[in-house]
């Protein structure tokens, strides 16, 4: 889980776990109650449709894995809606950092949003992108 890792390796970070799923917001928060119940504190846990209705420019990171199923079908249209919200929340020298299947090619996506990305790891079937919001 992308959440439990940053609270391992950032320490002073405080860490909002959205989805639009219930029972994935109440498993994220199960997961820190069993692994990091310490560090509960550090956590906020909201249902929510992507980022809609979270504060401009008030995030200095976003982490996410997004979905590219929606029932049945196979679409893009959710992980577009997650960049472009990201975008809108990140302070200017932001960044968004994302963990998505190859074939998707979300590299082409962020180039048109943010300008470029910046690839941080892949193997065959994954990739870890970066993208930073531009400063000014």
């Amino acid at each position: 889980m992308i959440g439990l890792q940053t609270l391992i390796k950032c320490p002073e970070a405080q860490v909002t776990f959205v989805d639009e799923s219930a029972m994935a917001v109440a498993s994220a928060r199960q997961t820190i109650l069993e692994n990091l119940p310490d560090e509960l504190h550090r956590c906020e846990f909201i249902h929510n449709d992507c980022l809609s209705g979270f504060n401009a420019q008030g995030y200095d990171l976003v982490l996410c894995n997004p979905p590219f199923h929606q029932q049945n079908a196979v679409t893009d249209h959710i992980a577009w809606q997650m960049f472009n919200d990201a975008k809108k929340v990140l302070r200017p020298g932001g960044e968004l950092r994302i963990v998505g299947n190859r074939h998707l090619d979300y590299h082409e996506k962020l180039k048109r949003l943010f300008g470029g990305s910046k690839l941080l790891g892949s193997n065959k079937k994954f990739v870890v992108l970066s993208a930073k919001k531009v400063i000014g």
